[in-house]
């Protein structure tokens, strides 16, 4: 190899950041800089329940035409409830669970996690 008095020397500037501590931004300044200012942890686990007149039952859901329903659901591994667009398919819930009238088991797609909080 060649030796070079510009080949793999340092260059102060550069070399002098890149081996500097860089410490990430908190959270918080990353929401405020952001102008989505996060909401206080008290807030967000102390959110309202549903009341029953909130409930789908069998005939809220027959009598819809599209069948699509919000529906707060809190995933596997997860400890906070979300909100989901969902279809209910009919025709898979009444072949996989006759019984669907009574014990409130649907087949379902979801759509997607709501945006929001």
């Amino acid at each position: 190899m060649d030796s070079s008095p510009t080949r793999d020397q340092p260059i102060p500037g550069i070399d002098s950041a890149a081996f500097q501590v860089h410490l990430p931004p908190s959270a918080d300044s990353l929401f405020e800089e952001s102008g989505n200012v996060m909401q206080p942890i008290e807030d967000q686990l102390d959110e309202p329940g549903l009341g029953t007149a909130h409930i789908v039952n069998a005939d809220l859901i027959t009598a819809s035409k599209d069948r699509l329903f919000f529906i707060r659901f809190t995933p596997d591994r997860t400890m906070r409830a979300r909100w989901y667009l969902i279809q209910i398919d009919m025709q898979a819930t009444t072949y996989t669970n006759p019984a669907f009238q009574t014990n409130g088991n649907y087949w379902c797609y979801f759509f997607g996690k709501a945006s929001g909080r």
